[in-house]
């Protein structure tokens, strides 16, 4: 098992939403523009079945037919060095167990794990929790979601980034003292990297000592958020402000339809995608089409493809 965080987590990873048929089962053949349009941006890394990839509402089943192919679409769009993370957060942990199956039988790099949902947990459930996939030969990267899972406090986060397994964390909390005190533990626990989730605070991410960046709107302007993280590597902290603007004035989609339903409709715009979403989430409805017209009008030449 590689534990090399730093391999899984930095840079930008693009939180990829999974292509639907109108009834709502993934479509793994829907894959194929999204993927290559993604890889010819430039993006080498993709979190599978996150919360843009509507993870915890695919059923079981339509994991165990597409997640191999979702993989290998993207291994081969992306090359040679690509990476590519799979989300089997479940409610509990003999279903997130079944979904690391399919993950490491899927080939991908790592399974990326929230506490679970629904109930709330004990501490020392949430530690045997991550403590029970250590037998899978794949690491596991925390995904620290408070708003949709049990919240990781920091004592527990500290003892489950010490367990042997566990690569990494990416933290969505959009709290920068619970970002930064992850750093802090990541630095003490070898082989240990952090990722910012969180889409308004990508550089004050980056600046606290994220290792790297999983931005969702990386699915519709993967250059940006790309450039925003070169920017912030070769110091200049100007051009990464100006891209994190973009990125955060790019989040306002969300104020015309939330959820990963506008993203989708993005990209349908720019004939990469469908529209379709798993119930019971619904798609945009017309007036809402409209308006995402107009919006992506708005970002010519960067929105990929040139979504308008």
């Amino acid at each position: 098992m590689n534990r090399d965080g730093m391999l899984l987590l930095s840079g930008v990873t693009v939180p990829v939403i999974t292509p639907m048929a109108a009834d709502g089962h993934v479509d793994p053949d829907g894959a194929y523009a999204l993927f290559a349009a993604l890889a010819g941006a430039g993006v080498r890394k993709l979190l599978l079945l996150g919360s843009n990839g509507e993870g915890p509402l695919v059923p079981d089943a339509d994991l165990t037919a597409s997640l191999g192919f979702l993989v290998r679409a993207w291994r081969d769009a992306a090359g040679q060095g690509s990476v590519v993370t799979v989300n089997v957060t479940a409610p509990g942990t003999l279903q997130a167990r079944g979904r690391a199956d399919v993950a490491a039988e899927a080939g991908a790099d790592a399974v990326v794990l929230s506490p679970p949902l629904y109930f709330r947990h004990s501490d020392r459930e949430i530690v045997s929790h991550y403590a029970a996939f250590d037998r899978f030969g794949l690491p596991v990267i925390v995904y620290n979601t408070p708003r949709y899972a049990n919240p990781l406090n920091i004592e527990t986060a500290r003892e489950v980034l010490g367990m042997p397994h566990v690569a990494g964390v990416k933290d969505s909390s959009a709290d920068p003292a619970v970002l930064r005190q992850l750093v802090d533990i990541a630095a003490q626990n070898p082989g240990v990297a952090v990722s910012q989730g969180a889409e308004t605070r990508l550089v004050e991410g980056l600046a606290a000592g994220a290792h790297g960046i999983v931005p969702g709107v990386g699915n519709v302007a993967p250059a940006l958020c790309l450039e925003l993280h070169s920017s912030w590597q070769a110091g200049d902290r100007d051009a990464a402000d100006a891209a994190q603007r973009v990125v955060t004035d790019l989040t306002k989609m969300h104020e015309i339809h939330r959820g990963v339903a506008t993203v989708k409709q993005l990209l349908a715009i720019a004939g990469l995608a469908t529209p379709y979403v798993t119930p019971p989430l619904l798609p945009c409805d017309e007036g809402e089409r409209d308006e995402l017209r107009r919006f992506a009008g708005r970002f010519e030449g960067i929105l990929l493809r040139g979504v308008a």
